[in-house]
This record gives C-alpha cells, structure tokens and sequence, in this order.
C-alpha cells in the first residue's frame, strides 16, 4: 500500500471518529423544533411499506414538498427505525 493510499484511509477513518464523537451523545434525545411536524405528526412519512406508491407520497406529498428527497430521506428512516431518534 502506497503511502498517499495508507494517509487517504487514516484521513477518511479520523473523520469517521470525528463524526461518531460529535454525535455520539445525541442517540438518547428527543426530537426537537420541526422535528414532530416533518416525521411524527407528518403521515406520509411513516412508511409502511417500500411500494411505488407509498415512496412517491412520501417524497412530494408532504408540507415539503419543495423537498422531495429530504422527504423521502425521513420517511425511509422511519420505515427502518420508526420513532427513535437514534435512526436518524
């Protein structure tokens, strides 16, 4: 392994750590400001199923519908998470 290889990796790994030690203390917390209108109190973005359907109504019916893969970002987090906060 060349040595701009072996630095690019330990580069990418101490951003990594970085990131995990930054957020790291915000697993066990609720959601805060937008956070219930945009996932809980939002039903389009509590997927139930991965169907066409569901994923188009997740994405652009919505109070945010300017942001469309914002929207689907969240719903498929709570498809994978629900409502815990460490998820997302």
């Amino acid at each position: 392994m060349s040595r701009e290889t072996r630095d690019s990796w330990l580069v990418l790994a101490a951003c990594a750590a970085l990131g995990f030690a930054v957020y790291a203390n915000s697993r066990g917390v609720p959601f805060y400001l937008d956070d219930l209108r945009n996932f809980i109190d939002t039903p389009r973005a509590r997927l139930r199923d991965l169907s066409p359907g569901s994923l188009w109504r997740a994405a652009f019916d919505s109070p945010l519908w300017t942001r469309p893969v914002a929207n689907l970002s969240f719903a498929l987090n709570y498809y994978v998470h629900r409502e815990s906060v460490a998820g997302f």
